[in-house]
């Protein structure tokens, strides 16, 4: 068995070595919480992107049917614009009879009108536009912040593991270090009966000698033994 100073040497190695750990684990733990912060904030931006997403979509539906309708009509929309220009070209240029001009304006309130409403439409078709460039432009962004969330998550599992190993290594050393003190215990146990033992049989010893002695102050027989026991307690002095 090791002696009690080795046990001792021992211990304090331990404990050395389980503080360490202990720091590391402190460290590992304060990364891993910081990336999971990372990964809630990413996750909240991604979330709030998506969100966009969702409406704009909603509304990029409603200016479908009017696209369509645009688009299955956009050669009347130049045929009445061809003709607008032509009309508005008569008018200013030629002399009509009143009736003529009335029927003449009359038919170009109505292409101004048809022609309004096109416009609209084109607007729309601008905004349609504007609108799906932001649609992808969000879901890149949204794209950006779902793979930083899996890296912050991989990062964070990657110092999760880490940890649980550091775990598993300070509970190894806390078991030696059980053990260690166990047997410090038993060490110092044994010595302390080992020095009562000692000190009780020196009682005894220092009894037989005080016996002695006081048989050799009445002048009885005393054994060379117990002379030497009464010259080791230096009772003759007394």
């Amino acid at each position: 068995m090791m002696s009690k100073e080795k046990l001792e040497e021992k211990r304090k190695e331990l404990l050395s070595l389980i503080s360490e750990i202990k720091k590391k684990q402190k460290e590992l733990r304060e990364k891993r919480d910081k990336e999971n912060e990372w990964v809630r904030e990413f996750k909240q931006k991604r979330s709030e992107v998506l969100g966009k997403i969702s409406e704009l979509k909603k509304e990029l539906e409603e200016y479908d049917a009017d696209l369509k309708d645009f688009s299955a009509k956009a050669n009347e929309f130049r045929r009445l614009k061809r003709e607008y220009d032509a009309l508005n070209w008569k008018y200013q240029t030629e002399v009509f009879s009143v009736r003529q001009e009335k029927r003449l304006v009359k038919r170009m309130a109505e292409i101004e009108e048809k022609l309004a409403a096109f416009e609209e439409i084109r607007k729309k078709a601008a905004g349609f536009r504007r609108m799906s460039k932001k649609l992808k432009d969000l879901r890149v962004e949204a794209s950006l912040y779902h793979e930083m969330v899996i890296k912050h998550a991989a990062e964070s599992e990657r110092y999760h593991k880490e940890l649980l190993k550091m775990f598993d290594e300070e509970e190894k050393l806390s078991k030696k270090l059980r053990e260690v003190e166990k047997k410090l215990k038993e060490v110092k146990s044994r010595s302390k009966r080992v020095v009562m033992q000692a000190g009780s049989k020196i009682d005894k010893l220092k009894e037989r000698a005080l016996k002695a002695y006081d048989d050799f102050k009445k002048g009885r027989k005393v054994s060379l033994h117990d002379l030497a026991l009464i010259e080791r307690f230096g009772l003759k002095e007394e």
